[in-house]
């Protein structure tokens, strides 16, 4: 029998097999947190086995008791083959960010596909292309969207100015796709009275004044000196690019 996906509130057909790993909702608090607020997700299904007219549950125990809790409706697939549940449990390894987007966009979800075509186009790291197309810096920020299939693109213009910035500049500068450098690079793009072409043309200019800096901070004063090389007028790129993060996080945190 090939599995298929299916859905039941009928709690009292599952069982759960004596060898699971015993239910400590108390240590999952963030699993239910998670399913309180969207749900029992249906590309997570428990696995299940007929056994004495009920479906066994194999896999996802604490789903199924969360989802009983919540009166949720469950999604499971039943299979007939014997699967040991220490030794798969045992050898699993942690889903990642690519896992969850790789998974989501098989299934056709057109959010996940838009970061694996940015990662194709400009070659960042796909937490980072995550982040930049929700229009924040961190994929912590998003990162529980993204397990959960709500994350959403928000902000395509300046994600897209951000790629094609490091793009260019990765060309003569090896260090243009590291966290800290991206997250400069971000926060410059958000000036609007800045001129990146000229940015982008000093980098290729100079690529002597490029040192491989440590901190956001310290790669902004660098990227200031060779933004301003050859101007009569200074501008103070480092300090706007701070305050309009500074702004920025204001204005997500909700706060005034």
């Amino acid at each position: 029998m090939k599995p298929v996906l299916m859905c039941s509130n009928n709690y009292g057909m599952f069982t759960c097999k004596s060898i699971n790993r015993p239910v400590e909702l108390e240590k999952h608090r963030k699993l239910f947190a998670s399913m309180k607020e969207h749900g029992f997700i249906k590309s997570f299904p428990i696995t299940v086995k007929r056994h004495n007219g009920k479906l066994e549950i194999l896999d996802g125990q604490h789903r199924h008791a969360i989802a009983v809790q919540l009166k949720l409706l469950i999604y499971y697939i039943e299979i007939e083959e014997n699967i040991d549940i220490p030794e798969i449990n045992s050898c699993q390894v942690p889903w990642t960010v690519q896992t969850y987007i790789d998974s989501y966009a098989q299934g056709g979800n057109a959010e996940y596909i838009a970061v694996k075509e940015f990662k194709d186009k400009y070659h960042l790291p796909i937490g980072t292309c995550a982040a930049l197309l929700a229009g924040t810096i961190s994929y912590q920020n998003v990162f529980q969207q993204i397990k959960t299939g709500t994350y959403k693109v928000k902000d395509v213009s300046h994600a897209e100015r951000v790629g094609s910035v490091l793009e260019q500049i990765s060309t003569v500068y090896k260090k243009a796709k590291e966290k800290n450098f991206i997250d400069a690079i971000c926060s410059i793009c958000r000036l609007k009275d800045v001129d990146l072409s000229r940015l982008i043309e000093n980098i290729r200019k100079h690529p002597h004044m490029m040192q491989p800096f440590g901190t956001r901070d310290t790669i902004l004063t660098m990227l200031e000196g060779v933004y301003n090389f050859g101007k009569r007028t200074l501008y103070p790129l480092a300090i706007n690019a701070q305050n309009e993060m500074k702004k920025r996080n204001v204005c997500l945190n909700g706060k005034k």
